[in-house]
């Protein structure tokens, strides 16, 4: 996970604009957990404006770890009310905030393929069984099919994740410890796909809208947005990638792994319009151009037969 900025500094830093400084150990004890939140390959580009986990970019990061770090010392608990060596103890912190609550880990039956490691706290359950499936923690009981050979490698509350257990896959992972070709979804407030630097921000408050914000990016070549229905969700699709003769400036991403190449990722960006606000978005990505469209003919159908369930 990169730390920057880094975390204990940030730590300090929040807690020195109370006037209040923590305790070493429980400083301590909240980087860790900052640092055991679930992480996810930056070429997902998913992302939202607001309550966003700390995987994302480094700015939003900063967000991520003040609130983790107000809920763990709630958690941990605060100073005792003994003063020592005649130092009053600290005032006591405003209203109680509740701690956040524990990433989703790993079922214990949760079994993987053998060349795969998962990520601390993403909840996936590893290897599905041919057939109908339920998710646990991402809108629990939505309810999907897979063929054999689908792995769930995160399923908390706010994304879900699956890949193919496949030899390009397993030799990406070899490579960057991330999948080549997977699914990835999540309910975001204002979605973004940053493929570089200002590449990819969307603008709007419908499905359709922000597709049609990514199909008058200059710096993108998309397919004609598509109308869609996925349970009882309606949206728009479309595809899109850098435009190779985009003469402008496109920063690598510090998150990717040496050796990505923007120009070379594909992707299929299914927004969906969710009735208690906020969006929808399933991303069908692919690192390699060549292998897209192979990729999409095995993905979609799993995408197609989602029934989310919105009742939580």
């Amino acid at each position: 996970m990169n730390r920057s900025p880094d975390v204990e500094l940030v730590l300090r830093d929040y807690f020195a604009d109370d006037s209040w400084t923590a305790p070493d150990h429980v400083l301590d004890a909240i980087e860790e957990r900052i640092k055991g939140q679930p992480q996810q390959r930056a070429w997902r580009v998913l992302r939202r404006d607001s309550h966003v986990n700390s995987y994302l970019k480094p700015l939003l990061a900063v967000a991520a770890v003040i609130v983790i770090a107000v809920a763990g010392i709630a958690y941990l608990g605060q100073p005792s009310d003994s003063g020592v060596g005649g130092v009053a103890s600290p005032p006591p912190s405003p209203s109680p905030i509740a701690p956040a609550s524990p990433s989703a880990a790993p079922s214990a039956a949760a079994a993987f393929p053998e060349w795969f490691t998962p990520e601390s706290g993403s909840g996936g359950a590893g290897i599905l069984p041919a057939g109908a499936r339920t998710t646990q923690s991402f809108l629990p009981g939505s309810r999907f099919s897979v063929p054999e050979g689908w792995v769930n490698d995160t399923d908390t509350s706010e994304f879900y994740g699956l890949f193919p257990d496949t030899p390009s896959n397993e030799a990406e992972f070899a490579r960057s410890q991330g999948p080549a070709q997977s699914i990835f979804m999540g309910i975001v407030d204002t979605p973004g796909l940053n493929f570089c630097e200002g590449v990819g921000d969307t603008h709007g408050s419908t499905a359709a809208e922000l597709v049609e914000s990514l199909v008058a990016d200059e710096a993108l070549v998309t397919s004609e947005p598509v109308d869609v229905t996925i349970g009882d969700l309606t949206g728009t699709r479309v595809d899109a990638h850098l435009d190779p003769d985009w003469t402008g400036s496109c920063t690598p991403n510090p998150d990717d792994p040496p050796g990505t190449d923007p120009q070379d990722l594909r992707g299929r960006y299914v927004f969906l319009d969710v009735p208690s606000g906020g969006k929808l978005l399933i991303i069908v990505g692919s690192l390699h151009a060549a292998d897209f469209e192979t990729f999409l003919a095995e993905a979609m159908p799993i995408v197609e037969s989602f029934e989310f369930d919105l009742s939580n």
